[in-house]
């Protein structure tokens, strides 16, 4: 068990680690749980290097600029016909 947080409270909170979305306190214990717990570290890298793996294979398409202004143009015409008249 850690000083503060328990293995179950890291496993639960891996995400957030990844994610940047702990604030600094938590941080911190969550950082020195798994600096002396071997199962949660391990579990820690597991987690890293599955994220980075989807992250390499994951294929980021756009849609052609064409299709962009023609979509953002009709979203405005449609905008344009909702709006209550004067």
């Amino acid at each position: 068990m850690s000083r503060g947080l328990s293995c179950q409270r890291v496993a639960e909170m891996i995400y957030l680690f990844f994610d940047n979305e702990m604030d600094g306190d938590l941080r911190v214990s969550f950082e020195e749980h798994i600096d002396y717990c071997a199962p949660c570290a391990e579990q820690v890298q597991y987690t890293r290097r599955v994220l980075l793996t989807v992250r390499r294979r994951c294929v980021r398409r756009c849609a052609p600029r064409s299709l962009r202004d023609r979509i953002l143009e009709r979203m405005e015409h449609r905008r344009a016909m909702t709006r209550p008249g004067p």
